[in-house]
């Protein structure tokens, strides 16, 4: 409430109390010459579960039990503690402002809202229903694991969870059961540890916020049973983010790798209009097939190691390095840095540019090159040399289905 007045402005706090007691404790401090009132609220009542397994909704399995965290108890407002390895059942709709699940499991067909914090460091999360984290979440899994099991938990937009790892040992996040994650706000991959499946069933990760991987210069892996769908922004700041699920067939968010970090796509992935990568780090193409029909790719280099690259869109980088697996696509691909090939294949009805020269290796790691239809260009002023491995004799580079090589430059016959 704001009244308007000549005099200086004067304020009025109430703060509501935590009390175990329930108790409601206000001050009031006044000044003759009031001109505004501020109203200030903390969650009435702090909750301590102290059963084994049980309801939520009784108040016996509550520490105090005479104010106990249910929808509109007492009118109070409620903070709620799992840690004694107990077991919530959700059996009926909560909101409240934090929860904390320090050991045990909340499970439950109803649903979970925090106003609040969410922190999580160690137990399960399961059942049928979904947690809503509205205020943020605080994950951290040192030396265990969180499990995440048939339920969907979901950090809201504008609001961050952070992910941390302070031991360096063990305490991966576990998806059972076909969970998800719906990240709407921003997710910070703190952690050097990884999100795996266990037991079977998988989940997914659905990021249609920002998904940051920062502060840790190791790999941050996202299991093979883990669909990671993007349709926000990922952030690949240090170390390596490796994706080994693959996604649900409709990637449209942004894929930004700054220098020094990488992103190493392991499984299918299409990446549809809209879609993009940026940044002056490296994009690997390990294993699946990524099919690229988005709006830009430009990162400083992609490594095609075993994996399938189909650019079907015009795309820059700077390097391209080639030791197995397929380059191919419809679209032009533009080189401005080296090109090397040492092993596998380039196809497609598409166009690589080699604007900063080429290097030629037969007897790399597979032995042949092949050029399946695809047009290879080396730029003029730029030098293409061909060699063979020495280790690796007797191998030689194929031309297929028409494919056709423009040496605008110089070519090195060394092989």
């Amino acid at each position: 409430m704001t009244t308007k007045t000549n005099l200086p402005v004067a304020r009025i706090l109430i703060h509501r109390k935590r009390s175990h007691l329930g108790l409601i404790s206000a001050l009031a401090f006044a000044v003759a010459s009031c001109g505004s009132v501020m109203v200030s609220l903390a969650a009435d009542v702090t909750s301590t579960w102290n059963a084994g397994s049980g309801d939520w909704g009784v108040a016996a399995n509550w520490n105090p039990n005479s104010f106990f965290p249910k929808n509109g108890s007492h009118g109070f407002t409620f903070d709620a503690i799992l840690n004694n390895g107990g077991t919530i059942n959700l059996d009926q709709n909560i909101a409240i402002q934090k929860f904390t699940l320090t050991s045990g499991t909340l499970t439950g067909s109803k649903d979970l809202t925090t106003n609040e914090l969410l922190t999580w460091t160690a137990g399960t999360m399961s059942g049928s229903g979904m947690t809503n984290a509205n205020g943020g979440m605080s994950l951290n899994s040192s030396g265990v694991n969180l499990f995440l099991d048939t339920r969907t938990l979901n950090n809201a937009a504008g609001q961050t969870a952070t992910w941390t790892n302070t031991t360096g040992s063990g305490g991966d996040i576990r998806f059972v059961n076909g969970a998800i994650f719906n990240n709407n706000g921003t997710f910070l991959a703190q952690s050097d540890q990884g999100i795996f499946s266990n037991g079977g069933g998988g989940g997914t990760f659905n990021n249609a916020g920002t998904f940051t991987r920062n502060n840790n210069s190791t790999t941050l892996t996202i299991g093979g049973q883990i669909i990671f769908n993007n349709t926000g922004t990922v952030n690949v700041q240090t170390g390596t983010l490796a994706l080994q699920g693959g996604d649900s067939g409709n990637t449209t968010g942004a894929f930004n790798v700054s220098s020094g970090a990488t992103l190493n796509l392991q499984s299918n992935f299409t990446f549809a209009a809209g879609s993009s990568f940026a940044g002056a780090g490296t994009v690997n193409f390990n294993s699946g097939t990524s099919d690229l029909n988005g709006s830009s790719y430009n990162v400083s280099a992609i490594n095609v190691a075993g994996g399938t690259a189909n650019f079907n869109t015009n795309a820059s980088v700077v390097g391209i390095n080639l030791t197995s697996g397929t380059l191919a696509g419809t679209g032009m691909l533009n080189a401005s840095g080296l090109v090397t090939w040492s092993g596998g294949t380039m196809s497609g009805t598409g166009v690589t540019n080699a604007n900063g020269g080429m290097s030629l290796v037969d007897g790399g790691p597979l032995g042949y090159l092949y050029l399946d239809t695809r047009t290879l260009d080396n730029a003029a002023g730029q030098t293409a040399t061909w060699t063979t491995d020495p280790s690796n004799f007797g191998y030689s580079t194929f031309f297929q289905n028409g494919a056709t090589l423009n040496n605008n430059g110089t070519f090195l016959v060394q092989s």
